[in-house]
C-alpha cells in the first residue's frame, strides 16, 4: 500500500471515529434535547463518508476476480452518505428553531429524505442487474401458471431495464439534488446567524456555518460540476478534497462544542473529548510515522534493518506519554481555562465588579456575562427599590417599561422561599393571580436566581430559555448558586455606595440652599434713636422653614415679616422663598397689607399643594407715630409687652397662607409707647418639649417676657432662648426657632 494512501486512510478513519465519538457524546450528555439528537444523527451520517472511503481504500488493495468490490452491495452502501444533505437541513432547522424557521406542518420536513432514501434502495437492489434480470426468466414454461408468471416477470424485467437506464444517469442527477439540499441548509443557517443577537451564540453559529459550508462547496465543486459539465477528477484530487471537507466539518463542530458550549456538553465531557481526540491524533501520527520509518529503514538497509526498526518503535513508545502530556497541557491552556470554564467566569466576574459601584453599570456587567456564558437573549432584574419601598421589574434591552411589584405578590413570596436557583415550573403553585408571574411569563422566563442576604430578599434574576433550546445543566445551576453570593455582595455594595453618593449630593444641595436662605435674611437691621430691632433664627436642620425679613420703605416706614412654613428642610424653605419674593413685590406695588396677603395666598394655592402652607405675621411700623399696622395669617400671636407690665396679643388677620383659595384678611393697628416691645416668634419656641413631653408653652414665655421688659431687644432674645434651653436643651433644636423683637426707646422721634 503506498504511503500516501495509508496516510489518508488513517486520517479518514480518525475523522470518522471522531464524528462517531461526538455523536455518542451528544446523545449521552443530553439525550432529551432535540438538537442533541439531530446533531448526533448528523455526526453519524457525516462519519460514514470518511469511514467508507477508508474501507474502500483498504479493500481495493486486495481485489478478487470472482466478486469485484465495486459491484458488491457493500460498495452500494456508499450512497448512504448522501443522507448527510437532508440531515444537514434537519440540523439547520433544529439549531435555528428559535431564530429562523418553523415549518408549518410538523412531519412534512421528513419528506426531504425521500430522494436519497430511494437512491440508496435502488442501488442496493440493482447492484447486479444481469443477475436480477436472469432470476426473473422461467426456462421451459409449462402450463397456464408458468405463462402468467412469465408475463408478470416480463413486466418486471421492463421496469428493471427502465430503472437501470435511470441509474446510469444518477451520477449526474443526484449530485445536483444534494448540492441544492446543501445550499438550502446553508441558507437556513445563514438566516439564523444573521438574526442572532447574542455574541457568543453568533460566534458559535458562524463556526458551524463555515464548518458546514466547506464540505458542501467541495462536494459541489467535485460531484455537481462533474454532473453538469462531465468533468472527472482523479483520486489525487478527490481524496485530498474530500478529506479536507471532512476535516473542516470535524474541526468546526469540535471547536463549537469545546469553545462555545455547543450542544450544552458539560465541562467534564469536554475534557474527555479533548483528551480522547488528542490521544487518537497522536496514535494516528505514530502509525503514519511508523509506516514511513519502516519503508525508509528497509530502503537504507536493504531489508536487514529489523533491529533498527524495533529500536525506533521502542524509542517512540518511550516518548509517547511525555508527548501526550504536553499535548493535553496545551489543550488545557487553550480551552479549559477559556471563557467556557465556569471557574474562570467567577474569577472574571469578581475582577469586573470589585471596583464598580454604580448599580446600572453593575447590572450591565452581570447581564453581559450571563448572556455570553449561558447563551441567552436577555436577563431580567427584579430588585427592591428603596425609593418606593417596593420591588421593581427593571426595563432591559428588549423590555422598555419598569413595573412596580407588590411586595405581597404570591409569586414573589414563593421566590422568597427558595434556597437557590429554581425552574419557574417549581413555582407554579404561586402563579394564580400573580401579576409578577404574568410579567415573567411574557419574558419567557425559565430559571429564577434569588438574591437574598441574611435578612431579606433583595430581588432576583430571571433567565429565559437558552437560544439553543437546551435546558440548564446541573453544572450551570451550581455555578449560578455560587455566583448569586457574589451578586448579592456586589449589588449590596453598589446600593450602599449609591446611597452614600446620594446622601452626599443632598448634603451639598442642602448646604447650598442654606447659604441661599442665609443670603435672603437681612444682613443688618435698621435702628434709630426711637426704636431698636433684634432678630435670631436657628433651623432644626441645615435648611429651615422659618423666615423673617425687615424691609425699609421709601416713606421711612418699616415692614416686618415673620413666617413658618409647614414641614422642614428644603421644601419648606422653597415655600418661604416664594412668600418673601411675593411680599416684596406687593410692597413695591404699594398694596395694602390685606391685599398683599390675599395675593400671596392665591398665588401659593395655584402653584403648590394644600399641605404646603405657611403661617405668617406681616406688619408695617411707622417710627414717627409708633403705630404698627399688621395682619396675622394663622401665626403664633406676637406679644405686645408694655413697660407698665401689661400685654396684649396681635390676633387680627385670617387663615394660613397657601391652603385655601379666596381667603380674605383683616388688618389692625396698635400704638407702642416708650419702652414697649413686640415679641414675634415661631412655634419652635413655645412648643419645645422636655423629656416628660411637657411643652414650654406661651404662658411660661410670657412670664419671662414680662420679667425682661426693662432690657434691650438683644437681651430679651437672649433671655428667652436661655430660658427655653433651661427648660430642655437639645442641639439641633426640635423645631426651627425664630425671634424678632421691635422695641421703642425712651423718646419719640420728632
Amino acid at each position: 500500500m503506498p504511503g500516501i494512501d495509508l496516510t489518508y486512510t488513517i486520517i479518514n478513519f480518525t475523522l470518522g471515529g471522531t464524528l462517531f465519538f461526538l455523536a455518542v457524546t451528544a446523545l449521552r450528555d443530553n439525550f432529551s434535547s432535540r438538537l442533541n439528537v439531530v446533531s448526533a444523527l448528523l455526526f453519524l451520517v457525516a462519519g460514514l463518508t470518511p469511514i467508507f472511503w477508508s474501507l474502500s481504500s483498504v479493500i481495493q488493495q486486495y481485489p478478487t476476480s470472482s466478486n469485484p468490490f465495486d459491484e458488491s452491495r457493500l460498495y452500494s452502501l456508499r450512497y448512504a452518505t448522501e443522507l448527510f444533505f437532508p440531515m444537514l437541513i434537519m440540523f439547520s432547522l433544529a439549531i435555528t428553531a428559535r431564530l429562523a424557521f418553523r415549518p408549518g406542518r410538523r412531519y412534512l420536513k421528513y419528506l426531504i429524505f425521500l430522494p436519497q432514501s430511494l437512491h440508496l434502495m435502488a442501488a442496493l437492489v440493482f447492484t447486479n442487474v444481469d443477475s436480477l434480470f436472469n432470476s426473473l426468466v422461467i426456462e421451459n414454461p409449462d402450463g397456464a401458471i408458468d405463462a402468467l408468471l412469465q408475463e408478470g416477470f416480463g413486466s418486471l424485467q421492463m421496469l428493471i431495464l427502465k430503472i437501470h437506464v435511470l441509474m446510469d444517469k444518477e451520477d449526474k442527477f443526484f449530485p445536483i439534488i444534494n448540492t441544492l439540499y446543501g445550499a438550502g441548509a446553508l441558507f437556513i443557517l445563514y438566516q439564523g446567524l444573521r438574526r442572532a443577537s447574542n455574541q457568543t451564540y453568533r460566534k458559535q453559529s458562524l463556526i458551524i456555518f463555515v464548518g458546514a459550508a466547506v464540505p458542501v462547496l467541495i462536494y459541489a465543486a467535485v460531484f455537481a460540476v462533474n454532473g453538469v459539465f462531465g468533468l472527472e477528477y482523479s483520486d489525487t484530487i478527490l481524496t485530498p478534497a474530500l478529506t479536507a471537507g471532512t476535516l473542516a466539518f470535524v474541526m468546526a463542530f469540535f471547536w463549537a462544542v469545546i469553545r462555545y458550549q455547543f450542544l450544552n456538553v458539560g465541562l467534564a465531557v469536554r475534557q474527555s473529548i479533548m483528551y480522547t481526540i488528542s490521544t487518537g491524533i497522536l496514535v494516528g501520527v505514530y502509525l503514519i510515522m511508523a509506516a514511513y520509518a519502516g519503508d525508509w529503514i528497509d530502503e537504507i538497509t536493504g531489508g536487514q534493518g529489523i533491529a533498527i526498526y524495533i529500536g525506533v518503535v521502542v524509542l517512540a513508545l518511550v516518548f509517547f506519554q511525555p508527548l501526550n502530556h504536553q499535548i493535553e497541557e496545551l489543550i488545557r491552556r487553550m480551552f479549559l481555562r477559556s471563557r467556557s470554564d465556569f471557574r474562570n467566569l467567577i474569577e472574571t466576574f469578581s475582577r469586573q465588579t470589585i471596583s464598580v459601584f454604580e448599580p446600572a453599570e453593575l447590572r450591565v456587567i452581570i447581564e453581559d456575562n450571563l448572556k455570553e456564558h449561558l447563551m441567552i437573549e436577555h436577563v431580567s432584574f427584579v430588585l427592591f427599590d428603596d425609593r418606593v419601598g417596593e420591588y421593581s421589574l427593571l426595563p432591559g434591552e428588549r423590555f422598555d417599561h419598569r413595573h412596580i411589584i407588590d411586595r405581597h405578590d404570591t409569586f414573589l413570596g414563593g421566590i422568597g422561599q427558595l434556597d437557590g436557583p429554581a425552574a419557574v415550573d417549581e413555582l407554579s403553585s404561586f402563579r394564580e393571580g400573580s401579576r409578577l408571574g404574568e410579567l415573567l411569563e411574557a419574558r419567557a422566563t425559565e430559571l429564577i436566581l434569588p438574591l437574598s442576604d441574611a435578612d431579606r430578599l433583595l430581588g432576583f434574576i430571571a433567565l429565559p430559555a437558552k437560544i439553543s433550546g437546551s435546558s440548564y445543566t446541573a453544572e450551570e445551576v451550581n455555578l449560578l448558586k455560587v455566583l448569586s453570593n457574589q451578586l448579592v455582595a456586589a449589588l449590596t455594595n453598589a446600593r450602599l455606595y449609591s446611597e452614600t453618593v446620594e446622601k452626599k449630593r443632598l448634603e451639598e444641595e442642602v448646604a447650598m440652599a442654606r447659604q441661599i436662605q442665609i443670603g435672603l435674611l437681612p444682613r443688618s437691621l435698621p435702628s434709630t434713636d426711637g426704636y431698636s430691632l433684634a432678630a435670631h433664627s436657628t433651623p432644626s436642620r441645615t435648611v429651615g422653614g422659618d423666615f423673617y425679613d425687615v424691609i425699609p420703605l421709601d416713606d421711612g416706614k418699616l415692614a416686618i415679616i415673620i413666617a413658618d412654613a409647614s414641614g422642614k428642610g428644603v421644601p419648606a424653605a422653597m415655600v418661604i422663598t416664594q412668600i418673601q419674593a411675593m411680599i416684596r413685590s406687593e410692597l413695591k406695588n404699594r398694596n395694602s397689607i390685606q391685599s398683599a396677603l390675599e395675593n400671596v395666598n392665591n398665588y401659593l394655592v395655584s402653584v403648590t399643594s394644600p399641605e404646603k402652607y405657611a403661617t405668617l405675621c406681616f406688619g408695617i411700623f411707622d417710627p414717627k407715630t409708633r403705630v404698627f399696622e399688621y395682619s396675622n395669617a394663622g401665626h403664633n400671636y406676637p406679644a405686645l409687652v408694655r413697660c407698665d407690665g401689661t400685654y396684649e396679643h396681635l390676633m387680627v388677620g385670617g387663615m394660613v397662607i397657601g391652603a385655601f383659595p379666596g381667603t380674605t384678611y383683616e388688618a389692625a393697628s396698635v400704638t407702642l409707647n416708650s419702652e414697649d416691645f413686640i415679641f414675634f416668634f415661631t412655634d419652635g419656641i413655645s412648643e419645645t418639649q422636655n423629656e416628660h413631653d411637657e411643652e414650654y408653652g406661651e404662658e411660661r414665655l410670657l412670664e419671662k417676657l414680662l420679667e425682661m421688659r426693662g432690657q434691650d431687644a438683644e437681651s430679651i432674645i437672649k433671655g428667652a432662648l436661655d430660658d427655653v434651653d433651661k427648660f430642655y436643651r437639645v442641639d439641633p433644636p426640635q423645631d426651627d426657632r425664630t425671634i424678632v423683637v421691635l422695641k421703642t426707646l425712651g423718646t419719640k422721634d420728632p
